[in-house]
């Protein structure tokens, strides 16, 4: 399968769903309620999330009289764009009381290879993962929603992780002597976290 078969996301500097050669983001779906639902759902992409979860991730600050409608409404405007950009009419699933991504779909997600580079590294210092573990890392984490703990906690959890990387990866060039390339990460990761 070629890397063009699979959906393409980012969730780091700005959330994007791609897939061949058309792509929707925070700014097309022109609502942070339906982003961060997307992203949830994206984010649990390997279970299936109960209603309830949805719409306390969703509304837990927030009185809504019928929140069973309301989380409805948000998934029928979430199929309807995924519809009309991608001709996709089985990407989001309905079980009793609950949704899930369908496992049919491959999906390329950059938190995930993130994390998966991160679980590489603790093992081995190999070059090449710091280099794909700092790559996946374009900025922060889901930055067009704004008051959301959950949200906040894991921007600061990756934001965190990947400067401690770029410490620990510095130092390792910093041993071999390669100044090029630490001064080419140290720049990367200051433009990154202004």
């Amino acid at each position: 399968m070629s890397m063009n078969d699979y959906v393409h996301i980012t969730m780091f500097r700005k959330f994007s769903f791609s897939y061949h050669n058309c792509t929707i983001d925070s700014d097309t779906m022109k609502s942070e309620k339906l982003v961060k639902l997307f992203a949830y759902l994206l984010s649990h992409y390997q279970r299936t999330v109960p209603s309830n979860e949805l719409i306390e991730m969703l509304w837990y600050l927030d009185d809504v009289d019928n929140p069973i409608g309301a989380l409805k409404n948000l998934i029928y405007r979430l199929r309807a764009l995924l519809k009309k950009e991608f001709g996709f009419t089985d990407f989001i699933i309905t079980g009793k009381g609950s949704y899930a991504i369908n496992p049919a779909y491959h999906l390329r997600i950059d938190t995930v290879e993130f994390e998966k580079y991160e679980k590489y590294l603790r093992d081995s210092s190999k070059p090449e993962y710091f280099e794909k573990f700092l790559n996946e890392y374009t900025g922060k984490y889901l930055v067009e929603i704004k008051e959301d703990h959950n949200t906040l906690s894991k921007r600061v959890y990756y934001h965190s992780l990947y400067m401690d990387k770029v410490v620990e990866y510095a130092k390792l060039l910093e041993d071999k002597q390669d100044y090029e390339k630490m001064e080419i990460i140290a720049k990367r990761a200051i433009e990154i976290d202004n």
